[in-house]
C-alpha cells in the first residue's frame, strides 16, 4: 500500500546527519504498517531490527532501567541475534510502554547518530503524564527536544485511498483538480 509519509521516510533515510524519528499518530491509522512493512522492508529488508515494547517484556525491562545507548544496543544485538550498525534500522514500537527509551533516543542522537532509528507511539505524551501522576510525581516528562525529529501519520487520505485503490481514477482525479475543471 502506498502512503504519501513513505517519501518523507525516504527523505529522513537519505539524509547525513539526521536524527532519531518519532512516529507518532492515533490508534490504528497505520504507523507500524507503514514504517515495518513497507518502510523497512523496502530499505533495510533483513537488516532491521523490531521492537514491539507492548509485548517483549525482557527488552523493555532492560531499556527502562538504563539510557545508556551503548548497553542497550549491545543487550537488544545479543538478544535478537544480529549486529547492530550503521545499516541496521532499530524499530521500537508501542515507545509508550517504555519512557525510558523515549529519553535514551537523546544519546542515540549524540552517541549514535549512524545507526538509523524509528520510534512510533500514540498518545505517548498523555500516558507518559497519567503515570507520573498516578505515581504522584508533578514534573512533566521532557521530551529529547532538538534530539529528536517528529512525523505525524493521520489515517488514510482520500488521495491515498484513490491511489491505492483505482490508480487511473487518482491520476484522472488528480489532473482535473490541478487544473480546476
Amino acid at each position: 500500500m502506498l502512503r504519501n509519509a513513505t517519501n518523507l521516510l525516504t527523505k529522513w533515510n537519505a539524509r547525513k546527519n539526521r536524527k532519531p524519528l518519532i512516529v507518532w499518530g492515533a490508534r490504528q491509522v497505520g504507523k507500524t504498517y507503514l514504517v515495518k512493512d513497507i518502510f523497512a522492508e523496502e530499505y533495510y529488508s533483513n537488516s532491521y531490527i523490531y521492537i514491539d515494547f507492548k509485548i517483549e517484556d525482557e527488552i523493555r525491562d532492560f531499556c527502562d532501567h538504563t539510557a545508556n545507548v551503548e548497553k542497550i544496543i549491545e543487550y537488544i544485538s545479543l538478544y535478537k541475534g544480529k549486529d547492530i550498525n550503521k545499516n541496521t534500522l532499530l524499530i521500537f514500537d508501542e515507545i509508550q510502554e517504555c519512557p525510558n527509551i523515549i529519553s535514551s533516543l537523546k544519546y542515540f542522537c549524540q552517541d549514535f547518530r549512524e545507526i538509523p532509528v524509528i520510534a512510533t507511539g500514540s498518545m505517548v505524551r498523555i500516558r507518559l503524564q497519567r503515570e507520573l501522576t498516578r505515581n504522584g510525581s508533578t514534573q512533566k516528562f521532557m521530551f529529547p527536544v532538538g534530539k529528536i525529529e517528529q512525523l505525524t501519520i493521520y489515517p488514510l487520505s482520500f488521495d491515498e485511498f484513490l491511489l491505492n485503490s483505482n490508480e487511473k481514477l487518482f491520476n484522472v482525479t488528480k489532473k482535473a483538480y490541478e487544473s480546476r475543471t
